[in-house]
């Protein structure tokens, strides 16, 4: 397991390795793109959730809709498509030509994204985040996992996401057990 997934383990109580893997070649298939090494790993470790009880981490094929990994890339690409005609899309997505993968949301609204580039590494994609009630966005230079982790441990501080996230004592319930 790697290191950011096993930091992530010190800081939620993702209970024990799922066992289950997922069919990555048919999700990524699915959506035309490659993704990102830790966020399978940690998919494959512990699957998609609920993080205090507040920001949703998508997984593929799951049995509870709000946190399917391809019924949320459809409807953020034709959400985002739509917005686009009326205002412009943030610098990361224009200046790059870069496609954003839903990778989590908020019970807020609130959408965390990969910017895929074209012949950038799904590692060394940054993290974007859109703001649900207005065109702010936020751009992370590291992985999902970090900046989980990076959040979590209030490294980092959005200025987007709930000013009560993250919790003092960290929750994390698994998609399977919804």
């Amino acid at each position: 397991m790697n290191k950011r997934i096993e930091a992530l383990r010190r800081l939620l109580p993702l209970g024990e390795p799922r066992g289950a893997r997922v069919d990555w070649g048919r999700v990524e298939a699915g959506i035309d793109s490659s993704l990102p090494r830790d966020y399978k790993e940690l998919i494959d470790s512990c699957g998609g959730g609920l993080i205090d009880e507040y920001l949703l981490l998508f997984e593929p094929d799951s049995g509870h809709r709000a946190y399917d990994l391809k019924r949320a890339f459809d409807q953020r690409t034709e959400a985002n498509e739509i917005l686009w005609d009326l205002e412009p899309p943030p610098p990361e997505v224009t200046e790059n030509d870069a496609r954003l993968i839903p990778w989590a949301t908020t019970d807020n609204g609130e959408y965390l994204y990969w910017a895929a580039v074209k012949g950038v590494p799904p590692e060394e994609w940054r993290v974007l985040i859109n703001d649900a009630s207005s065109t702010l966005w936020e751009t992370y230079d590291m992985t999902c996992t970090e900046f989980l982790a990076s959040a979590l441990n209030r490294d980092v501080v959005s200025g987007i996401l709930w000013s009560r996230f993250p919790r003092g004592e960290h929750t994390f319930r698994p998609v399977r057990e919804m």
